[in-house]
């Protein structure tokens, strides 16, 4: 049976009964389904023309039902049919920070290059090429080489005439390349998106970036869903989708400067433990089970042709080291590239995503938490939630105006315009306290449930609050319990570190406002932008950073709040707009 997808136009043969989500999959089509297919969220509706056999739902109106709307994780093929996605995901992309900013001093990259002159072989010497090239770069003849580059070695060197640059890693030569620039690739392996850096391994510098989702998003918009789906004997294809994400982008942005993928010539990768695992091929199932003991934390240097990574194939790929289950190498990226763990201060790291990770500390010690905030902050489970890009609602103001992305009429709103919305709902009185939508002539009722219309088309309704509340309360139970078992209260943070891309955009006035970031002096925050990347570079350039990742990842000392009354206690108590203890807030905004 066919199935057939439009506007991409994609058709795939399948058995029937198979749903419209798997087919979807098959096509590599993206689907919107926060939920991973699970029929929970509503957002996965497609329009069909043909046969399918369906479920009625509860997110399908009587008169989307009579248009052809569909749940896909809730119809099955039943014979040649139409899919019509409506606005797919995929025409955008999505708005996050590319590029990280700051210098590297004293480098020391993973490869060191050297320019040689390889001897000419005569019959007083008749020594072969390759002792020439190793004597000639100070190696010795015990030195590991990898077979292909023993393969090409005769054709470089005479191209070059002999003079050829020389990379050696730590376990010996790389590769031998003709004299020119050699890159670098930091790379931030996200759950939602996966950006790419090309860095010059001589200067330090950013030479080109490329981003965009990571394509798991099409089995399952959150870690636990993609799990799952491991666990049920997708793991190779979440791997192949993870890599596929990382090679496109790498082909992106070595095009962008006209240069060849065989020009990478190292490779640092920083993600959580979910995402590397699943780019390894690594079971990850252990993660979501107690006692969330993961296959690793800390991998071997691996060499990017192992791995499946499109760059040179000799070239040595290190994954930031993580520290637990559900604080992995993005946040050890995150502490390196905020430099807390080499200063006195009492600094708060707070990474905001479908998990809210802290880390608290300074040089003398480091703990850290994770709590799974939920994809409200990602525009899931609300239902005009979107993620950032062209048409979101990126911003709000007190007075309800609003900012779109992109030359894009509003489609939808994303987290940081969710975060301001209800700040300035709560400020006139529009929701109260416990989320409650109060008597307003922007507030009417559709099908027993009280929504505001910000705009036409654009609503929140009572459960969308009730979302983005637990969501938030998730992180502050984080940050009060991190605390708690440390001795300290709030006031004692002398600096509160924001990281992501999420943390980059953010009001923090109306994140302290919602109950979502602590109420401290605004002169102690920090925006770290992208730390995961930043801090991917800084281990990819310097012999120091990357021995402090490994320091900071074993050193830190995890509280699990999994099984913690304290973590549901300060979760219950965060419940409220913004808190039920009001005194934790007490700077008027």
């Amino acid at each position: 049976m066919r199935v057939t997808f439009l506007p991409d136009d994609v058709t795939v043969d399948v058995e029937r009964g198979v749903s419209l989500m798997q087919a979807a999959e098959l096509a590599e089509v993206q689907l919107h389904a926060p939920c991973g297919g699970k029929g929970t969220c509503g957002r996965c509706k497609v329009i069909i023309s043909g046969s399918v056999d369906a479920e009625r739902d509860s997110h399908i109106s009587d008169a989307e039902w009579a248009a052809g709307y569909r749940l896909a994780c809730r119809s099955g093929v039943a014979g040649d049919v139409t899919v019509m996605v409506p606005d797919p995901p995929e025409l955008s992309r999505p708005r996050v920070l590319v590029r990280t900013p700051g210098e590297v001093s004293n480098m020391t990259p993973i490869v060191q290059r050297s320019s040689i002159e390889v001897p000419v072989a005569s019959m007083d010497d008749p020594t072969a090429l390759l002792e020439r090239v190793l004597g000639s770069a100070g190696e010795g003849i015990g030195a590991s080489v990898p077979l292909d580059l023993i393969r090409s070695l005769p054709e470089v060197v005479s191209q070059c005439n002999g003079s050829v640059d020389v990379l050696l890693g730590a376990k010996g030569l790389v590769t031998v390349l003709p004299r020119g620039s050699v890159y670098g690739m930091a790379v931030d392996l996200g759950t939602t998106t996966v950006v790419v850096n090309l860095i010059d391994l001589d200067t330090g510098g950013t030479v080109a970036g490329a981003a965009g989702y990571n394509d798991q998003i099409l089995m399952g918009e959150d870690v636990l869903s993609r799990i799952e789906r491991a666990e049920e004997g997708d793991l190779e294809r979440l791997r192949q989708l993870a890599l596929g994400s990382i090679n496109r982008l790498t082909v992106e942005a070595i095009a962008a400067i006209d240069g060849s993928t065989d020009q990478v010539t190292t490779a640092v990768v920083a993600g959580n433990t979910a995402m590397a695992h699943m780019m390894l091929g690594v079971d990850p199932s252990s993660i979501r089970y107690h006692p969330y003991s993961p296959a690793f934390n800390a991998s071997p240097m691996l060499s990017a042709g192992e791995i499946g990574l499109k760059i040179l194939p000799a070239a040595p790929v290190m994954l930031v080291p993580g520290t637990a289950a559900w604080v992995g190498g993005d946040i050890t990226a995150g502490v390196v590239s905020s430099g807390m763990h080499r200063r006195s201060e009492l600094s708060l790291l707070i990474d905001v995503g479908t998990n809210g990770e802290v880390v608290l500390g300074n040089r003398d010690w480091l703990m850290c938490c994770s709590s799974s905030a939920g994809p409200a902050f990602d525009g899931g489970e609300v239902a005009c939630g979107m993620r950032a890009m062209d048409g979101a609602i990126d911003r709000v103001g007190s007075d309800l105006g609003f900012h779109v992305l992109g030359d894009a009429p509003p489609r939808g709103i994303c987290g940081s315009g969710l975060i301001d919305l209800i700040a300035a709902m709560l400020e006139q009185g529009i929701v109260d306290r416990k989320g409650r939508l109060q008597d307003h002539i922007s507030v009417t009722e559709r099908d027993g449930i009280k929504e505001m219309t910000l705009c036409p088309g654009i609503a929140v309704n009572e459960d969308d609050i009730a979302n983005l509340i637990r969501s938030k309360a998730a992180v502050f139970a984080a940050i009060r319990c991190l605390l708690r078992a440390a001795g300290l209260t709030i006031g004692a943070v002398e600096r509160l570190h924001l990281a992501g891309g999420f943390g980059h955009y953010v009001d923090p006035d109306n994140a302290v406002a919602i109950g979502l970031l602590p109420d401290i002096p605004r002169d102690r925050f920090s925006y770290l932008g992208n730390s995961s990347l930043a801090g991917a570079r800084d281990v990819l350039l310097s012999t120091p950073r990357r021995l402090e990742a490994r320091e900071v990842a074993a050193s830190m000392t995890y509280v699990d709040l999994s099984t913690s009354p304290e973590f549901f206690d300060e979760f219950t108590s965060a419940l409220f707009l913004p808190h039920t203890d009001l005194s934790l807030f007490p700077r008027p905004q």
